[in-house]
Parts: C-alpha cells; sequence; structure tokens
C-alpha cells in the first residue's frame, strides 16, 4: 500500500513539473509573439507616416504605352469612389546594366524616370537641402538617398549610365528620399530626370514603357 501511495506521489509530483514547464512555455510564445507583433507595427509606422506626408500613391501601374490607352486607364481609376488622385503616365527607361561611379559598379538596375508636373502635389520626394531647383537640369539626375550613402556618391558626382550606343554621363545634383524606393533592396530602383529628356537618351521608339501613380483614400 505504501509503495503504490509513493509511486502515485511521484506520478503527481512529476505531472505538476511538467505542467509548469508547458505554462512557462506558452507565456514565453506568447510574450514572444506580442513582441513581434509590436515590433512590426513599429517597422510600419514610419513608411505610413512617410506615405502620407508625400502623399505617395498607393498603386503603381506599369505597362506598355503602345498597346495600352493610357487615358482610358486613367478615367477608369478617377471614376472609383475609392481613389483621391490618378497621377500622369511617367515614361521610364529600364536600364539592367550596372551604372558606374568612378571605378565603381552600381550593381542596381534602375528605371530613369522623368520627373512628373504632378509632383509638386502628389507623389512628392523628400529633399535632403530645400535650397536646390524644383527640378533637374538637363543632363542631371537626382538619386535616391540609399544609393548615395552605400556608393559615396554626392551632388557634383558623375554616373555612367551604360545605354545601346555608349556610356552617358548623367550628373548628380541632388539626392532625395523616394516614398516608393526607400531601400537598395528594391531592384529595380528608381532615380530622376527632367522631363522631356528620354528621346534625346534614347530613340523613341524604346519609350513605350510608363508607370503611373494610384492614390487611394484613406
Amino acid at each position: 500500500m505504501k509503495s503504490m501511495f509513493l509511486v502515485a506521489l511521484s506520478k503527481l509530483r512529476q505531472g505538476r513539473k511538467q505542467n509548469l514547464l508547458v505554462g512557462f512555455s506558452i507565456f514565453l510564445s506568447v510574450l514572444l509573439l506580442s513582441t513581434a507583433v509590436g515590433m512590426l507595427v513599429g517597422i510600419n509606422k514610419p513608411f505610413d507616416l512617410l506615405f502620407a506626408r508625400l502623399r505617395a500613391s498607393h498603386i503603381l501601374l506599369y505597362y506598355d504605352s503602345r498597346q495600352n490607352d493610357d487615358d482610358a486607364i486613367g478615367d477608369w481609376f478617377a471614376h472609383q469612389p475609392e481613389v483621391e488622385h490618378v497621377a500622369e503616365p511617367q515614361h521610364f527607361l529600364l536600364v539592367t546594366e550596372p551604372m558606374t561611379y568612378g571605378e565603381q559598379k552600381i550593381d542596381i538596375m534602375v528605371r530613369i524616370t522623368e520627373l512628373g508636373n504632378h509632383q509638386n502635389a502628389y507623389d512628392q520626394l523628400l529633399f535632403d537641402h530645400e535650397d536646390a531647383e524644383d527640378l533637374p537640369g538637363w543632363g542631371e539626375t537626382w538619386i535616391p538617398r540609399h544609393m548615395a550613402l552605400k556608393y559615396d556618391i554626392q551632388a557634383g558626382d558623375t554616373l555612367q549610365i551604360p545605354l545601346s550606343k555608349g556610356l552617358y554621363p548623367l550628373k548628380v545634383s541632388r539626392v532625395v528620399v523616394d516614398p516608393h524606393f526607400v531601400s537598395g533592396l528594391i531592384n529595380p530602383n528608381r532615380i530622376w530626370i527632367a522631363p522631356g529628356m528620354l528621346p534625346f537618351m534614347v530613340q523613341t521608339a524604346d519609350l513605350k514603357e510608363v508607370m503611373q501613380g494610384i492614390r487611394l483614400r484613406r
């Protein structure tokens, strides 16, 4: 009888230890999950604030302007009640070969994009300095801040753009924060040039790709 009592008592003690271990594991899992959720919310908040401040588009459309009617696309979105603003279509040139700066190769594909008139009010860029021109000058480019930091590029430096007819120099005139391309991990990324400059860099037959921003009501 005594031996049976001791066995039962031992089982109860082991069960209590197991229950404590299970309870501690559950507590630790809940703590880690709540910490992870808090971190994710904290990470997203700065991007949300940046988007709101610069009135950035929530949707970026990419399409071939020779196969799609950009006016019809813009009109359709403009008549949707949840749409706040439809940006103008912006031509861009996708460069897949590395750009060069001095002896460095910049291993990021870029969309060389003409700055749009709508960007005075929507899809704005954040500038390091406010005392510069409102548009890139002819032969100049604005580059994202992450690219400037990674490759130690400053205003006044020159990038060499690989085109079919050879290298095309673009002078960096400004460093900006682009709400849609804030990280160097985004590939392709984007750099900006003056409106109307793309036809002087490549043949107009090659300028068929456009992007168009759609900002939603929040």
